[in-house]
């Protein structure tokens, strides 16, 4: 896997409010969920396998959850040694961009240490394409408080338990 299989986007603006936020100062925690709304934070990870399988495929380490009908899952390039929650698995989703715009698909079965699986149904996506797990609400992708949610995470508990995750700052 390159080094760059997993990026997280920020501006700079929201990396010295999210690195203030860090410190716990409860002001500093509301600016930088405040700004999410404005400019959002975004992961990336790239997908490293794409495989079509039959219907009660047992997905992961202990078959968590089996396919109900004929469809493609994804390994995407991050899990729990990267700071995914584990608990991601079969809970949370990730948003993929095909032609015809974002697609939300579910992250299924346990999440691994480097990878997790995503129930793509029947898109395409190709290797080295990649999924957002969490983005730009008006680009149709997860936002962060929701994903957060959706694992019964605080976003900057999140954030900062995130490793080995290439950061970039935009303008």
């Amino acid at each position: 896997m390159t080094s760059n299989a997993r990026i997280l986007e920020l501006s700079a603006a929201q990396a010295a409010r999210l690195a203030a936020a860090q410190g716990g100062d409860e002001e500093a925690v509301s600016a930088f969920i405040g700004g999410l709304a404005t400019d959002p934070v975004r992961l990336t990870a790239e997908v490293v396998s794409v495989k079509r399988v039959a219907v009660d495929a047992g997905v992961s380490y202990g078959h968590t959850y089996r396919t109900k009908h004929h469809t493609t899952l994804l390994l995407a390039a991050i899990g729990y040694g990267h700071g995914v929650p584990r608990k991601a698995g079969n809970r949370a989703s990730v948003t993929w961009d095909d032609s015809s715009g974002p697609r939300i698909m579910p992250i299924v079965g346990r999440v691994a240490m480097d990878v997790m699986v995503i129930d793509a149904g029947d898109s395409t996506p190709t290797l080295g394409e990649r999924v957002v797990l969490f983005g730009s609400t008006s680009a149709g992708e997860l936002g962060l408080t929701d994903w957060a949610q959706s694992v019964d995470e605080h976003p900057v508990s999140l954030l900062a338990g995130l490793n080995r995750v290439t950061t970039e700052t935009t303008a």
